[in-house]
């Protein structure tokens, strides 16, 4: 597979999971993948097609975790998420020590390069059953670690993590 297409797996797929609502576990959300470049529009129909996704597992009001893209942060997307009654957390730009969707792109990232995809349809079949096979624990790990990351960065100065 050829550069172009060994990444686009990483940056074109969008997913949501959480981590308890009550006791429970709710889980993640279906996995959107989206073909092309991802500006305002485009983010903001994905928000869309998630939202009916979202609000079963976040039934109670949330708030969106999200990095410094220009389309999360554009105006019209900013408009978009108050319009839609979102609410958008303040995230420092270039964190990816404190997004656990980080460590789970990389762990899927692994499982799909080891079942060698031949083409992009082959490639977004198996990023569907890597992501349907994720073990629930793992992801409740990775949220439950936010503590941590926090005081680790805390302690970093702000500098990298190794997380």
């Amino acid at each position: 597979m050829g550069k172009k297409e060994a990444s686009y797996w990483h940056s074109k797929i969008w997913t949501i999971f959480n981590d308890l609502v009550g006791n429970k576990c709710k889980g993640k959300s279906d996995l959107i993948v989206v073909q092309g470049n991802i500006n305002s529009l485009t983010y903001q129909n994905i928000s869309t097609r998630a939202s009916s996704s979202i609000r079963t597992l976040f039934p109670k009001k949330i708030s969106f975790q999200q990095d410094n893209a220009p389309c999360h942060r554009s105006r019209s997307t900013s408009q978009w998420f108050a319009d839609s009654g979102w609410d958008v957390s303040s995230w420092p730009a270039y964190s990816p020590d404190l997004n656990p969707i980080e460590n789970v792109w990389f762990l899927m990232k692994n499982e799909v390069e080891k079942k060698r995809p031949k083409n992009l349809t082959d490639l977004e079949n198996i990023i569907r059953v890597v992501w349907n096979d994720l073990d629930i624990e793992m992801l409740k790990s990775k949220i439950r670690s936010m503590g941590n990351r926090v005081k680790k960065c805390i302690e970093a100065n702000g500098e990298t993590i190794k997380y």
